[in-house]
Formats: structure tokens, C-alpha cells, sequence
């Protein structure tokens, strides 16, 4: 009995401590149904005003939140209200905007095709060099001891084959005279036997077979002298021929020869490099005590300089040569400087844009070059904003391209008007408008009812003739970032 007594204390406490939230709650219960039958019954007629009502709080809420959804879009702090801007005269040039870096127009590649070791070394990255300044010079000592050496072996090659060419010389004169000491003995003989078968044959009192075997000598001794020039004429031309070959042979190793040595020569000549124009040191390759390979040095002439840009695929299209460009510069933040489109790239490759050379990062790999007609100040590789203008445009009055809005052919603006009484309210009116060209973020206006200086929606869409709102004017910077995105 002991071990119960605790849980039934236990339950009885629970109990009690229920009994007044239950009652509290018999209480409410009792309170609300009697609240209902207080309460009329809506009719249907009710019910549908009621409906209307929430959908009107509904409708009011959903302004407000665009309001204020369409302030937070504009990047406004001002407060709750309609953005307007002010009508004024704009630049209705169209352009666009790229950037890119300072580079040389005219650069050179100082290079060598000597491998010797560098003695002199006049420069170092970065001076300033005149054409015609020693840039470095060459150790030329063993170059000195090939050419000595080629030298010598080219004169005892020229005495050796001068040898060789009296003594096929003399092997050609006697191959001649021989042939033609054959050819005369043989002649004589000749002659010798015509005149012994002419004998014969005059005399009656000759055999016939005697006259025929004279004929026959004849005969033979003519085939001996023809055998015998024949025979000459092959040994002297196999003379000739050698001499020739000696010739050929002998010209083959001179123009090796020849050709080595102007190499030598050249390179001799070349020893001392010299810049070709002015500029400065940009990239060196090389240091005293080195034998250097490839481009030595790399000479930029800073005083034609160029902006390498990047372009979007859409603006390449439209982007010529010749078009006017405007360069500003974080070093120079007051100053603008001119330039002229002289290259456009509108080819694209896996190569462009991957160098830091190519161009600027606001391409998709086509590239422009802008040639700087004013530059003083400006550095090689600088990083510059470009401002190019597609199309020429003189100031107008103009508003912005979403503040114009169209009803049955007719373009109209919201302007808004000041309440006297509360400046910060306005009430809003439609103007009629005669849209003109468009600029790069405005569109040019004609109006008999809009003046410079006259407030207008930004968004139009916002308000409704007569709406009274309150309303904060906006510079247009926002207005005009956002819509280039």
C-alpha cells in the first residue's frame, strides 16, 4: 500500500491542477457561441461587397509592393515613390564601350644567327634607345680563327686545282695532236693508194684483178683515215671532258666554300648590333658571357602607340575603320584622349584573347586595334577605356528609350507636375511626343508640350493619368547602367 499511495497523490494532484483550464476553457467556448449569436448573418449581397473590398486591399498591396520592388530594381534610396528623370538635351551619338591596353604600333625583333658569347651589353630593360645606337656586341675571336682557317684551306684547294686543270689541259693539247698526226698519216696513205689504183686503171695493159685489188687499198686506206679522226676526235673530247668534270667539281667546292665564308663574313659584319628605330628595351634576352639563341631583345617604339581592344560579338559587326574613338585612363582621371579606328579583327581563334598582347577582356575574342592620334603621357601596356562611336549624333532633347510609350500610333510620355502645396507629391500627365533617333541610351524627342527641364516616369507603366504619387528624381546613371547590361 505504500508503493500507491505517491501515484495516487500523484493523479490526484494532476486532477486538480486541470480543473482550471478546463473550466477556463468551458468558459471561451461558452463566450464564442455566444458571440456568434450575437453576430448577424452576412447576406449574399454582403458577402460580394466583402469580396470586392479584399480584392481592392489585395490589388493596393501589390502597387505598393511594385513600387518598391521597382525603387530597389532602380538602385534608389530616396524613398518610397515613382522614378522620374529630367528632360534635357542628350548626345544621340550611338557607341560602344571596350577596353584594352597600350601597345607599339612599330616593334622590333633584334635577332642574330652568330653563336658567339656576348662581349658588350649597352642596354638594360626598359631605356631608351636612338636608331643607329650600339645595342651589344659579339666576342668574334673564334669567328676570326674560322675564317682564318677556311681561308687557307681555300687557297691550297685554288693551287691544287690549278695543278689538276694544267695537267688535264696538257692531256687535252696532246690528245689533239695525236688525233691529228693519225688522221694525216692516214691521209697520205690514202692518197698513196688512190694514186696507185688511178695508175693502173689508165694503163691497158693492167689486169683487171690488179685494178680491183688497187681499188680495194684505196678503199681500205679512206676507212683508215675516217677510223683515225673518229679515234681522235673521242680522245680529245673524253679530254675535254675531264677538264670539264674538274671544272664542275672544282666550282661545287668553291661555292661551298664561298658560301661559308660570306656566311662568316656576314656574321663578322654583324657582330655589333645596332638598333634599326627608336624605342624602348622591352624584352631582353640575353646578359654579358651568354651565347644567346633566338630574339636578343624587343624594341617597342613608344611614341606610336596603339590600343589593342577586345569586342563582343554583337558590336563587331557594326565596328569600321575609320570611326572616331575617345580613350580615358585611371592616370589621367581629367583627360580624354582622341584616336581613330585603324584594324578590325573580325575573325575569331583559339589564340586571340588568350594573351594578355591580344587585346582587352571585354571581347569574345574578336579584336580592333585604335590608333592614338594625341597620346603624350600615355605608357605601353597602360590599361585603357574606349569609348568608339558607331554613328555621329548631335544633342537633342531626349528621354529615355522606356519612357516612351505607345497607344493606337500615338507616343506619349508620363510628365510629372509638382504639387505646389507638397513637393514631394506629383501628379502625372500624358504628353504627346514625336519619337527621333535613338542615341546610345536615350531616344531623341519632339514635343509642343515637353520642355527641357520637365520631369518624366521613368517606367511608365507604373502610373495612370491623374495618378498623384509621391516621386524622387533620378540622375539616369542607374538607369542607363542597367539597361546596357
Amino acid at each position: 500500500m505504500s508503493k500507491r499511495t505517491p501515484k495516487v497523490e500523484k493523479d490526484n494532484a494532476r486532477a486538480a491542477a486541470s480543473e482550471p483550464a478546463q473550466a477556463a476553457a468551458s468558459a471561451s467556448e461558452n463566450a464564442s457561441a455566444a458571440e456568434k449569436a450575437r453576430k448577424p448573418r452576412l447576406t449574399p449581397k454582403q458577402k460580394k461587397w466583402l469580396i470586392a473590398g479584399i480584392a481592392l486591399l489585395v490589388a493596393a498591396a501589390v502597387a505598393v509592393t511594385a513600387v518598391v520592388l521597382h525603387k530597389k530594381h532602380r538602385g534608389g534610396d530616396e524613398g518610397l515613390g515613382v522614378e522620374v528623370v529630367t528632360v534635357a538635351k542628350q548626345d544621340m551619338s550611338q557607341s560602344i564601350s571596350v577596353t584594352g591596353k597600350v601597345a607599339s604600333s612599330k616593334t622590333m625583333s633584334v635577332t642574330s644567327d652568330l653563336t658567339a658569347k656576348v662581349k658588350t651589353l649597352n642596354v638594360e630593360l626598359g631605356d631608351h634607345v636612338k636608331k643607329g645606337d650600339v645595342l651589344l656586341a659579339f666576342d668574334i675571336s673564334d669567328l676570326d680563327e674560322q675564317i682564318k682557317t677556311l681561308e687557307q684551306q681555300t687557297s691550297r684547294a685554288a693551287k691544287a686545282k690549278a695543278r689538276e686543270k694544267e695537267k688535264l689541259q696538257r692531256a687535252l693539247d696532246q690528245a689533239v695532236a695525236d688525233g691529228n698526226e693519225a688522221v694525216k698519216d692516214a691521209a697520205a696513205e690514202a692518197d698513196k693508194a688512190y694514186q696507185a689504183w688511178a695508175k693502173l686503171a689508165a694503163d691497158p695493159e693492167a689486169e683487171a684483178e690488179e685494178v680491183d685489188a688497187a681499188k680495194d687499198a684505196y678503199y681500205a686506206a679512206e676507212k683508215a683515215v675516217n677510223a683515225a679522226v673518229k679515234e681522235g676526235n673521242a680522245n680529245v673530247n673524253a679530254a675535254q671532258e675531264a677538264i670539264e668534270d674538274a671544272d664542275y667539281a672544282s666550282n661545287d667546292d668553291d661555292n661551298d666554300t664561298a658560301k661559308e665564308l660570306a656566311k662568316l663574313y656576314r656574321q663578322r659584319n654583324n657582330a655589333t648590333i645596332k638598333a634599326e628605330q627608336d624605342g624602348i628595351v622591352t624584352q631582353l634576352n640575353t646578359s654579358v658571357g651568354s651565347t644567346p639563341e633566338g630574339t636578343l631583345m624587343r624594341i617597342e617604339d613608344d611614341t606610336a602607340l596603339t590600343i589593342q581592344v577586345g569586342v563582343k560579338a554583337k558590336d563587331i559587326v557594326r565596328l569600321e575603320k575609320g570611326m572616331r574613338a575617345e580613350l580615358t585612363s585611371d592616370a589621367y582621371p581629367d583627360q580624354t584622349f582622341s584616336g581613330t579606328v585603324t584594324k578590325v579583327v573580325n575573325f575569331t581563334s583559339s589564340e586571340a584573347g588568350s594573351d594578355g598582347e591580344e587585346g582587352g577582356d571585354s571581347g569574345d575574342g574578336y579584336r580592333a586595334n585604335i590608333t592614338i592620334d594625341e597620346g603624350d603621357g600615355l605608357l605601353l601596356g597602360m590599361g585603357v577605356k574606349v569609348k568608339i562611336y558607331l554613328q555621329e549624333g548631335e544633342e537633342a532633347m531626349a528621354v529615355p528609350y522606356d519612357s516612351i510609350i505607345e497607344e493606337d500610333g500615338t507616343s506619349y510620355v508620363y510628365r510629372a507636375v509638382p504639387d505646389e502645396k507638397d513637393p514631394e507629391q506629383a501628379t502625372f500627365e500624358k504628353v504627346r511626343v514625336n519619337p527621333g533617333e535613338p542615341g546610345d541610351y536615350y531616344t531623341g524627342v519632339a514635343s509642343e508640350d515637353l520642355s527641357i527641364g520637365d520631369l518624366v516616369v521613368s517606367s511608365p507603366d507604373m502610373v495612370s493619368e491623374g495618378d498623384t504619387a509621391p516621386y524622387f528624381v533620378s540622375d539616369g546613371k542607374d538607369f542607363t547602367e542597367e539597361e546596357t547590361e
